[in-house]
C-alpha cells in the first residue's frame, strides 16, 4: 500500500491565504490590498480612531487600508509589561504630529496573527505607513524613546 504523501505549504499558500509570503526571516513583511484597490481620501481627511482598535484576522487588513499611519501592540493580558506600555502607547499616540491610530492584538486570541508578524516576545509593536512595516520594537521603553522610535519608523511616511 502507498504512503499518502503531503506537500510541505508553498510560498504560494501562504500568499494565498495570509495576503503575503509565509518567513520567519521576515522582520518587516509588506501586506499589500488583497482587492487591489487603496482607500481614496481626501487631502487633509484622514483622522486616526480615538481609542486602541481590537484587532482580529478578520478586521487586520481592513484596519490598515483605513490607517496610512498605524502601530500594532500585540500583547497578553497576562503580560505586565503590556500592561505598563498600554497607557503611553494610546497617550504618544493622540499627542502625535497628523494623528496615528492604535491597533491591539491579543495573542492569546489570535495566534496566528502573532505567528505571521514573527512576534516571539511581548510587548511587540510593529509600526504601519501606509500598509507597509517600517518598524518594530519590543519590550517597554519610556515615553521619550517610544517618541523616538515611532519618529524614526514614520520619517517618510506622508501624513494625509
Amino acid at each position: 500500500m502507498e504512503a499518502m504523501k503531503t506537500e510541505a505549504p508553498t510560498k504560494g499558500f501562504f500568499s494565498r491565504l495570509f495576503g503575503r509570503s509565509h518567513s520567519d526571516n521576515e522582520e518587516a513583511p509588506a501586506t499589500p490590498d488583497p482587492t487591489g484597490t487603496k482607500v481614496s481620501r481626501p487631502a487633509g481627511s484622514w483622522k486616526p480612531p480615538s481609542q486602541p482598535v481590537t484587532l482580529t484576522t478578520l478586521n487586520f487588513q481592513k484596519f490598515l487600508r483605513e490607517n496610512p499611519r498605524a502601530v500594532i501592540d500585540f500583547w497578553a493580558s497576562w503580560c505586565r509589561p503590556c500592561k505598563a506600555l498600554s497607557p503611553m502607547l494610546t497617550a504618544t499616540a493622540r499627542s502625535y504630529p497628523g494623528g496615528l491610530a492604535v491597533g491591539k492584538v491579543n495573542i492569546d486570541h489570535e495566534p496566528s496573527l502573532a505567528r505571521d508578524w514573527g512576534v516571539k516576545s511581548i510587548p511587540t509593536l510593529v509600526i504601519f505607513c501606509d500598509e507597509v512595516a517600517v518598524g518594530r520594537s519590543v519590550g517597554v521603553q519610556g515615553s521619550a524613546v517610544l517618541r523616538s522610535k515611532l519618529d524614526h519608523a514614520l520619517r517618510h511616511c506622508a501624513a494625509e
